[in-house]
């Protein structure tokens, strides 16, 4: 429910305050940005998953951790921007998730895929986006 992950965010808030807790102000940082998205507060939690996207991490962090990848503040960020009409930005956003830094980013790809194919196609890159249903196709027809 929305008020036990706000419950969440303020205890994660407050230990994020503590020396050497600095890596837990990205968590709460998340959660509200959601909980702003969720209480149809669009502007300021777009503002706040830039932010979170921009938190230094640490490779292990990105390369094995579900939450630490932050690909559910990616795909969530570039939905919204592609929801706004920015499908650039958007499809930008989403470009990170064929790197292969992050294993976990496999877990977003299909999504990302379609989310990418619409980008293209609302800046007119009718070839990419071709290209993005394809890796879709084969990547939902694979055993």
């Amino acid at each position: 429910s929305l008020a036990r992950a706000g419950q969440l965010q303020v205890t994660l808030q407050a230990r994020a305050s503590m020396p050497d807790s600095q890596a837990l102000q990205w968590y709460a940082d998340a959660i509200q940005a959601h909980l702003l998205l969720a209480r149809d507060d669009s502007s300021n939690g777009e503002t706040l998953l830039h932010r979170v996207l921009a938190t230094a991490l640490t490779t292990r962090n990105l390369q094995w951790d579900i939450t630490g990848s932050r690909g559910l503040q990616r795909l969530t960020l570039a939905r919204l921007l592609l929801a706004r009409g920015r499908a650039q930005e958007a499809w930008n956003v989403a470009n990170v998730f064929d790197s292969p830094v992050a294993m976990v980013y496999l877990v977003y790809l299909p999504a990302s895929l379609e989310l990418r194919e619409q980008a293209a196609r609302a800046v007119g890159d009718v070839a990419a986006a071709t290209r993005y249903r394809s890796r879709l196709a084969a990547f939902q027809s694979a055993p």
